[in-house]
């Protein structure tokens, strides 16, 4: 929601909004919330990023997932 009243008020009209990268969601929540780390970054990351994240959108059905790591939010911006 936050998100897409950003892009209103900057003078988008929403053509599509869903979440994206449900795995993702709980790695993040294995990593930081049970095992309490606080590093962000790390190799790790940034190869499932590369490698897994492309897969992943392929397979998931992103426009239906009830939650996720990331928002995809596409506009079209009002003349």
């Amino acid at each position: 929601k936050e998100m897409k009243s950003k892009m209103e008020q900057a003078g988008f009209e929403i053509v599509e909004a869903y979440y994206m990268d449900i795995v993702g969601s709980f790695l993040w929540w294995l990593k930081f919330k049970l095992l309490g780390s606080k590093e962000l970054g790390g190799g790790n990351l940034s190869s499932f990023d590369k490698f897994i994240i492309p897969i992943l959108a392929k397979l998931e059905p992103s426009k239906m997932l009830p939650f996720g790591k990331n928002i995809m939010v596409i506009g079209k911006k009002i003349k």
